[in-house]
C-alpha cells in the first residue's frame, strides 16, 4: 500500500511528490486491568551500633543502610569522627555514600591485611561475603559490623595496604 503527498507552491503548482509505502499496522489487545507492579521491600536502618556500643551516649560516628531485599542492594551512609584534632579540639567527621550489590567486593576482616570477599547474600538483618572465588567459607555480618567495615571501602587503597603490610610480615 503506497501513500502519495504533493507539496503544492505558492501559485498552486506541485513542486514535489512523495510517495511513501504504508506498513501494516499491528493492532494490541490492551488488558482491561494493567498489570501490578510490584514495589521494592525497602529496609532503613538508622543508627547503627555493635554489641559493646549499645549503651555508650557518643560513640564517635553515625551510621545507617537502607537494605533493598527486593534488587538485593544495600545503600550505606553516615559520617565517621576519624580524628581528633588538638588544635581546634573537635573531631573531624568524614561522610559517606556507598552502594554494594550481590556480586560487590566486600571487607570482612582484618587483621594485619584486608579481607576482602565476593558478597553472596543480602538479608534484613545480615550479609553474608564468600571468602574466596573456589571456597565454600562464608563470613555472616551484621548491617553494624558491615557498615563499620566498608564506610570507607576502596579496593585500590586495600590492595595497596595489604601489599606494603605483607613485606613486614
Amino acid at each position: 500500500m503506497q501513500t502519495q503527498f504533493n507539496v503544492i507552491g505558492s501559485k498552486g503548482q506541485v513542486i514535489a511528490i512523495f510517495k511513501v509505502k504504508t506498513l501494516k499496522a499491528e493492532t494490541k489487545v490492551l488488558p482491561m486491568y494493567p498489570a501490578k507492579v510490584k514495589a521494592d521491600k525497602i529496609v532503613v536502618l538508622k543508627d547503627l551500633r555493635n554489641k559493646w556500643e549499645a549503651g555508650q551516649q557518643s560513640i564517635g560516628h553515625w551510621f545507617n543502610a537502607e537494605v533493598n531485599l527486593t534488587k538485593k542492594t544495600v545503600r550505606i551512609y553516615g559520617q565517621q569522627n576519624e580524628r581528633y584534632n588538638r588544635e581546634t579540639k573537635t573531631y573531624e567527621t568524614q561522610g559517606f555514600n556507598l552502594s554494594f550489590a550481590i556480586g560487590s567486593r566486600a571487607e570482612y576482616d582484618s587483621y594485619n591485611l584486608v579481607y576482602v570477599g565476593t558478597i553472596v547474600s543480602i538479608g534484613e538483618k545480615t550479609v553474608k561475603i564468600k571468602h574466596y572465588e573456589n571456597s565454600s567459607a562464608v563470613t555472616q555480618l551484621t548491617w553494624a559490623q558491615f557498615v563499620a567495615k566498608n564506610w570507607d571501602f576502596d579496593m585500590e587503597a586495600i590492595a595497596a595496604r595489604n601489599q606494603e603490610t605483607s613485606y613486614s610480615i
